[in-house]
């Protein structure tokens, strides 16, 4: 119990109060949320960016990068999953050189949607980096 007070000693108790009874109404599991749950459901901690702005964040990052420097730079993109994604997904010089302003949409588009989707394996601790030996497997089954 002591932990889990010192999960949530950051919201008040009517925001907890609030979010669990939202959850209690609308979860879906035979067991009460976790403490997770109700801090997710106020929106995260304090001061942390949800996944879905995250995303939009690290794809403007990834335009800017493009924008000011083009294909003559090596980016090092400091979050992550970015960093997974704009190698093995959109190798930056192939694709720096190949995509067009108006593709761009869609590219972003396609960058939040594969963003969000490795974050939530990144909070599942599904996230596989390149390289890897589920990956390798992977390739072998498939014959590659």
């Amino acid at each position: 119990m002591k932990l889990r007070f010192a999960a949530l000693k950051e919201f008040t108790i009517d925001q907890v109060e609030m979010a669990a009874v939202k959850l209690i109404q609308t979860h879906k599991y035979n067991s009460m949320p976790t403490t997770a749950d109700i801090i997710n459901a106020m929106g995260g901690m304090p001061g942390q960016i949800d996944r879905d702005h995250r995303a939009e964040l690290e794809a403007g990052k990834v335009l800017d990068v493009l924008k000011f420097c083009g294909t003559s730079a090596t980016p090092a993109f400091e979050d992550p999953i970015t960093k997974h994604l704009m190698s093995p997904r959109w190798r930056w010089y192939a694709w720096a050189s190949k995509v067009k302003e108006d593709d761009l949409k869609w590219w972003c588009k396609d960058f939040v949607r594969a963003y969000k989707a490795h974050a939530v394996g990144v909070d599942a601790d599904f996230f596989l980096p390149a390289g890897s030996l589920l990956g390798e497997l992977a390739q072998q089954a498939m014959g590659g």
